[in-house]
């Protein structure tokens, strides 16, 4: 049985977890939030690994994070991730030229 927060996590279409100093997100938890549309997690330590799971997400902001590498964008991209993504914003970060290839797929 879930929780109440749980309960509530499935209907949050908004995330703001900017300036937190993340560093990693737990894939397992994104599987409860099935309705979120956005997502600012600008200025922390995170990679895009894992968002592609979030199958509504429309933007995606992550500024300021120092990603260096986009190589788990063309397999989430095969796995159906990223298809409702309409904004992303990786200003201020690191990539490299192979990096913007992968974003290709998107």
């Amino acid at each position: 049985m879930r929780s109440k927060a749980t309960k509530r996590h499935e209907f949050q279409r908004r995330c703001d977890i900017s300036s937190r100093g993340l560093g990693t997100i737990m894939l397992e938890d994104l599987d409860y939030y099935t309705r979120l549309e956005y997502i600012d997690a600008g200025d922390n330590g995170l990679t895009m690994d894992g968002f592609g799971r979030l199958r509504r997400l429309r933007e995606l902001r992550l500024q300021c994070n120092g990603i260096k590498d986009c190589r788990s964008v063309p397999e989430a991209v095969e796995d159906g991730g990223f298809r409702a993504l309409l904004t992303l914003d990786l200003s201020y970060n690191a990539l490299s030229i192979d990096s913007i290839s992968d974003l290709s797929a998107l």
